[in-house]
């Protein structure tokens, strides 16, 4: 997973705790302003630099697991995710 992606300047892009970002499999996050996005696709610069430093803590967890989901949909296609069926034997 992509913490930081080149930017036109070819300068890796900072994450900033203040920021908002639309996070794309094969580009990174990408900055974002709420106002014009879509503020259920978008992931919070401190839950993209917690989930880097492995310090997640409760108030992360719904948007990023909304961004674990997207980026499982994306990897796998149409294949089904059958790991609800293991927990219901």
């Amino acid at each position: 997973m992509a913490y930081s992606r080149p930017t036109a300047s070819t300068s890796p892009l900072t994450l900033r705790a203040d920021r908002w970002y639309l996070y794309e499999p094969d580009a990174g996050p990408l900055p974002c302003d709420p106002a014009t996005g879509q503020k259920r696709q978008l992931v919070s610069g401190e839950a993209l630099l917690a989930l880097k430093s492995g310090e997640v803590g409760e108030n992360h967890l719904k948007e990023l697991k909304a961004l674990m989901r997207k980026l499982i949909r994306y990897y796998l296609g149409d294949k089904p995710i059958r790991s609800q069926q293991l927990f219901t034997r």
